[in-house]
Parts: structure tokens; sequence; C-alpha cells
């Protein structure tokens, strides 16, 4: 969660109009911290990358085992490309832990 969003909850909520100051103060009292967030894609289906981790070490056995003759080299790309701006943002959470937060511009492509 982000401070001004605990600030609006406070003044909507609760009636407390709050700078920002206090606000972080009463966090850091309830052991949050101020922690830069993993960042995330908004398709990401963490069920499929949980069974690409566990399936790929036995597919790239059977691939070996298949083509015993041959040298076995894997390539992963990444999301890098034109265009793409995505950023982390800083949110409050726990000590200790990693959250993660959906932060990145996209653009569609006008035809004309």
């Amino acid at each position: 969660m982000r401070g001004a969003d605990v600030r609006r909850f406070l003044q909507h909520e609760l009636g407390l109009v709050r700078s920002l100051a206090p606000v972080y103060g009463l966090l850091h009292r309830l052991g949050d911290s101020y922690l830069r967030s993993r960042p995330r894609h908004r398709k990401a289906d963490p069920e499929a990358e949980a069974a690409f981790r566990r399936e790929l070490p036995d597919r790239l056995r059977t691939l070996a085992m298949t083509h015993a003759d041959k040298r076995l080299r894997a390539y992963f790309q990444d999301e890098s490309r034109f265009g793409q701006q995505g950023t982390t943002t800083n949110v409050w959470a726990k000590k200790g832990s990693r959250p993660t937060a959906i932060r990145q511009t996209e653009y569609e492509q006008a035809d004309g």
C-alpha cells in the first residue's frame, strides 16, 4: 500500500486529516517499511510460472537424452522491447517482505 492510500483512508473512513509525514510515522510504528516493490506484469500467471519452473529440468533432461550426440543450449528471452517503459514503485509493507506491484506503461498501435 502507498502512504497516500492510507492517508485517504484515514480521511474518508475515519475523518482524520493528516499530512503524509504523520502517516509515515504511524506506518513505521506498525512495523512497516518503505520498500521497493518487485515488478509484476499485469498478465502474469503465477501457476503457469510455477509449472514452468517445476517441469523445465525434466524437459531439458529429456531433450539432452533424446539428442545425446548434440550439445544442448538453453536460451531465454525477456520482455525488453522498444517502447516499453516499465518501472517499479515503492510501497509500505511489513519489514522483510517482498511485495509485488503491477507497474507498467503500455502502448497500443494506432493504425492510420
